[in-house]
């Protein structure tokens, strides 16, 4: 009798750790839960926080590219008027050694400045000119619409560089036109250097 009272009193005691055991067991679950929560909270916050800034930097890179793209061809298609509106342009037709051109958007590479005669040959340029360079233009698509009127091709390939380019054109009233080639690359380039910021944004000029 004694015995089977002292089973009682073990199975007694032993129900009464259960719960307890239980209990601690439930408050561990609960507290890694919690834990997991919040490091899930804070996570998504700082990727929201992460992303909020990215968009503003990168609506601040682009606005400032765009205006910064805006004065710098402004003042290319300028700089293209006036040398084909220039009296004395004519000149480089007879005499080519009085080709006095430079162009620059403040690099290297950024790109040139030609005179070109009506079958797209080059008769004066900013650049050197070697000996397969006068004819690379002979044909080009976009030669007989820029003899015409005042036109802005692109982006095309560049028959001197072999680049992308943006090409501002005029024509010369007595024959000819006047042409700018803005290297892309070059262009992408300088506008990344600028505009990337800390975060090292990548900068992509599209059509």
């Amino acid at each position: 009798m004694r015995r089977r009272s002292l089973e009682r009193g073990a199975a007694a005691r032993r129900r009464r750790r259960w719960p307890v055991r239980l209990y601690l067991v439930w408050l561990t679950v609960l507290f890694v839960a919690a834990a997991g929560a919040a490091i899930w909270s804070g996570w998504v916050q700082a990727e929201r926080d992460a992303l909020s800034a990215a968009r503003a930097d990168a609506a601040f890179a682009s606005r400032r590219t765009a205006e910064q793209l805006t004065r710098s061809l402004g003042t290319v298609r300028a700089t293209v008027t006036a040398v084909a509106t220039n009296p004395a342009i004519g000149q480089v037709f007879v005499d080519p050694s009085s080709c006095r051109l430079a162009f620059t958007l403040g690099g290297d590479g950024d790109g040139h400045i030609d005179v070109l005669r009506p079958d797209g040959t080059v008769a004066c340029s900013s650049q050197r000119v070697d000996s397969a360079d006068p004819t690379v233009y002979a044909g080009a698509p976009w030669l007989p619409a820029a003899l015409r009127e005042s036109a802005t091709s692109g982006p095309l390939v560049d028959g001197r560089s072999g680049r992308p380019a943006l090409v501002f054109s005029v024509p010369i009233a007595s024959g000819g036109l006047v042409a700018a080639f803005v290297d892309l690359i070059s262009l992408g380039a300088a506008a990344g250097d600028l505009f990337s910021g800390a975060r090292g944004l990548e900068l992509v000029l599209v059509s």
